[in-house]
Protein backbone atom coordinates (compact mmCIF):
# COMPACT_ATOMS: atom_id res chain seq x y z
CA UNK A 1 0.00 0.00 0.00
CA UNK A 2 1.09 3.52 -0.64
CA UNK A 3 1.49 6.06 2.14
CA UNK A 4 -1.60 7.95 0.99
CA UNK A 5 -3.67 4.74 1.00
CA UNK A 6 -2.53 4.02 4.56
CA UNK A 7 -3.47 7.57 5.60
CA UNK A 8 -6.95 7.13 4.11
CA UNK A 9 -7.33 3.79 5.89
CA UNK A 10 -6.33 5.40 9.20
CA UNK A 11 -8.92 8.15 8.66
CA UNK A 12 -11.59 5.50 8.10
CA UNK A 13 -10.65 3.71 11.33
CA UNK A 14 -10.77 6.99 13.21
CA UNK A 15 -14.23 7.73 11.78
CA UNK A 16 -15.60 4.25 12.49
CA UNK A 17 -14.28 4.17 16.05
CA UNK A 18 -14.95 7.84 16.79
CA UNK A 19 -17.87 9.42 18.60
CA UNK A 20 -20.10 9.17 15.50
CA UNK A 21 -19.34 5.49 14.92
CA UNK A 22 -22.31 3.15 14.70
CA UNK A 23 -21.19 0.76 17.46
CA UNK A 24 -19.10 3.05 19.64
CA UNK A 25 -19.74 4.36 23.12
CA UNK A 26 -17.97 7.00 25.21
CA UNK A 27 -15.48 6.30 27.97
CA UNK A 28 -13.47 8.53 30.27
CA UNK A 29 -9.75 7.87 30.26
CA UNK A 30 -7.83 9.55 33.05
CA UNK A 31 -4.10 8.84 33.09
CA UNK A 32 -3.11 12.28 34.36
CA UNK A 33 -6.24 13.78 35.92
CA UNK A 34 -7.35 15.36 32.63
CA UNK A 35 -10.55 13.30 32.13
CA UNK A 36 -10.14 12.67 28.40
CA UNK A 37 -13.32 11.43 26.71
CA UNK A 38 -12.74 8.87 23.98
CA UNK A 39 -14.95 6.59 21.94
CA UNK A 40 -14.57 2.94 21.12
CA UNK A 41 -16.21 -0.43 20.94
CA UNK A 42 -16.69 -2.30 24.22
CA UNK A 43 -16.71 -6.10 24.23
CA UNK A 44 -17.09 -8.29 27.29
CA UNK A 45 -18.21 -11.52 25.61
CA UNK A 46 -15.83 -13.88 27.36
CA UNK A 47 -16.56 -16.76 24.99
CA UNK A 48 -14.31 -15.10 22.39
CA UNK A 49 -11.22 -15.31 24.50
CA UNK A 50 -8.71 -17.90 25.57
CA UNK A 51 -10.09 -18.02 29.11
CA UNK A 52 -8.91 -21.07 30.96
CA UNK A 53 -6.25 -21.95 28.41
CA UNK A 54 -2.63 -22.13 29.46
CA UNK A 55 0.43 -22.32 27.29
CA UNK A 56 3.08 -25.07 27.45
CA UNK A 57 4.72 -23.41 30.46
CA UNK A 58 1.41 -23.29 32.35
CA UNK A 59 1.04 -19.51 32.02
CA UNK A 60 -2.51 -18.17 31.85
CA UNK A 61 -3.33 -16.52 28.53
CA UNK A 62 -3.73 -12.72 28.75
CA UNK A 63 -6.77 -12.59 26.48
CA UNK A 64 -9.12 -12.89 29.41
CA UNK A 65 -11.88 -10.43 30.20
CA UNK A 66 -13.32 -7.31 28.67
CA UNK A 67 -11.72 -5.10 26.03
CA UNK A 68 -12.25 -1.61 24.64
CA UNK A 69 -11.18 -1.01 21.05
CA UNK A 70 -10.13 2.51 20.03
CA UNK A 71 -8.56 4.10 16.99
CA UNK A 72 -5.59 5.41 18.93
CA UNK A 73 -4.73 6.33 22.49
CA UNK A 74 -1.80 8.14 24.02
CA UNK A 75 0.79 6.00 25.72
CA UNK A 76 0.93 5.69 29.47
CA UNK A 77 2.58 3.53 32.09
CA UNK A 78 0.46 0.44 32.84
CA UNK A 79 1.98 0.26 36.33
CA UNK A 80 0.03 3.40 37.24
CA UNK A 81 -3.23 1.38 37.24
CA UNK A 82 -4.85 3.68 34.69
CA UNK A 83 -8.62 3.38 34.74
CA UNK A 84 -11.30 3.63 32.09
CA UNK A 85 -14.85 4.60 33.06
CA UNK A 86 -17.65 3.50 30.73
CA UNK A 87 -20.34 6.14 31.19
CA UNK A 88 -23.32 4.27 29.68
CA UNK A 89 -22.58 1.15 31.70
CA UNK A 90 -21.53 2.98 34.87
CA UNK A 91 -18.53 0.64 35.19
CA UNK A 92 -14.91 1.34 36.01
CA UNK A 93 -12.14 -0.87 34.65
CA UNK A 94 -8.38 -0.91 35.04
CA UNK A 95 -6.39 -1.20 31.81
CA UNK A 96 -4.15 -4.25 32.04
CA UNK A 97 -2.60 -4.13 28.58
CA UNK A 98 -2.62 -2.10 25.38
CA UNK A 99 -1.85 -3.76 22.09
CA UNK A 100 -2.19 -2.83 18.44
CA UNK A 101 -4.06 -5.35 16.32
CA UNK A 102 -3.41 -6.25 12.69
CA UNK A 103 -5.76 -3.54 11.41
CA UNK A 104 -3.95 -0.79 13.32
CA UNK A 105 -6.46 -0.12 16.07
CA UNK A 106 -5.52 -0.33 19.72
CA UNK A 107 -7.09 -2.88 22.02
CA UNK A 108 -7.29 -2.00 25.71
CA UNK A 109 -7.55 -5.20 27.75
CA UNK A 110 -9.52 -4.46 30.90
CA UNK A 111 -10.16 -6.04 34.28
Amino acid sequence: MTASALDIYKLHLTEQLGEDGVFTEPAIFDPSGADVTLSGVFDENNFNYLKGNKDAAGVQQKKDGARFIVSEITTFDLYDNVQLYLTYRDKMYTIQEVERDEQGVQVLWLY
